[in-house]
């Protein structure tokens, strides 16, 4: 994690932490447990990368540079991300409520 980060690009965004898994697996499988087994979490991107913060855990940070892509998964944001070994993994976040993840699609449009 860089030793300080600019102001986000999308802000914080509540929700719960669905898991991370080496690909090509299916982050859907992750997905069958009920909402009090999953972490709760806080997504935000920043020009730097993605800050994954979940409650209980260390957080998770993804450098911008190895995000392939963020699709969505359903009700599911997926960010799929090479670690600097080469391996690729995916983790899976949904968002609180009804809210959407043009933002989070938009911006990775743009990269």
């Amino acid at each position: 994690m860089p030793d300080t980060l600019g102001p986000p690009i999308i802000s914080a965004t509540a929700g719960r932490y669905i898991g991370s898994d080496l690909t090509p697996g299916r982050l859907q499988r992750v997905a069958a447990f009920d909402d009090e087994d999953l972490d709760t979490a806080v997504l935000s991107r920043y020009s730097e990368g993605i800050m994954l913060e979940r409650s209980g855990s260390r957080p998770i940070w993804i450098p911008g540079e190895s995000v392939t892509s963020v699709r969505t998964d359903g009700q599911m944001l997926t960010i799929r991300w090479r670690m600097p070994s080469g391996m690729e993994v995916e983790t899976g976040f949904r968002a609180d409520g009804d809210r959407t993840y043009a933002g989070w699609l938009e911006e990775s449009d743009s990269e």
